[in-house]
């Protein structure tokens, strides 16, 4: 008997609440992710901001497996027609913070450093697992759900946001194509 997804997602939330945990489930019009956010899935208690016409929501850190490194994600919308660069990042809880993307070569995926990421006009910048992200490298303490991270965006145009970003359990940045497949969905 195949599952559809409204049922596969019940029967995991209330596997979910029989564990005590707590796993936030959005459906989305593309049924992928949430709304204008270019596949991140939408996390409660994500941060948000405002710079100008730059407005950044859903962001966030997943708990990281490992002391050494950790990701951040976010979306920012331009309410601009003008176009905007995300130029760099910095955090008092690491003495780098790159900017990387995930790209397929030879057919395996890899991450590789960017230099800049462009925020289009009257469009979106969008950060998510498995596709651009902040890398925060060596943290100076354990990052624990629970925590947060302060994290300094510098704009070419709009300037500079500092935002704290909400360290999140693994299990809350479960999207909709996690409840169908048990994975993040290729893109």
């Amino acid at each position: 008997m195949r599952m559809n997804r409204s049922y596969a997602g019940g029967a995991l939330v209330a596997a979910a609440a029989v564990a005590g945990l707590v796993i936030v489930l959005v459906p989305s019009h593309s049924g992928r992710s949430n709304p204008g956010s270019g596949g991140a899935p939408l996390v409660a208690g994500a941060a948000t901001a405002s710079l100008g016409s730059l407005r950044l929501s859903n962001g966030y850190v997943p708990q990281p497996a490992s002391d050494s490194v950790a990701a951040a994600y976010f979306t920012v919308k331009n309410t601009s027609p003008d176009p905007d660069t995300l130029l760099d990042v910095t955090s008092p809880v690491s003495t780098s913070v790159g900017l990387h993307d995930e790209v397929t070569q030879g057919g395996a995926g890899t991450m590789v450093a960017i230099s800049s990421i462009p925020v289009p006009g009257d469009g979106s910048l969008s950060l998510a697992p498995g596709h651009k992200h902040l890398m925060i490298m060596n943290p100076v303490r354990t990052l624990k759900a629970g925590d947060s991270v302060e994290v300094t965006l510098r704009f070419a145009r709009a300037g500079s946001m500092t935002v704290e970003l909400p360290v999140v359990p693994f299990s809350a940045t479960l999207g909709d194509d996690d409840v169908s497949t048990g994975v993040g969905a290729s893109r």
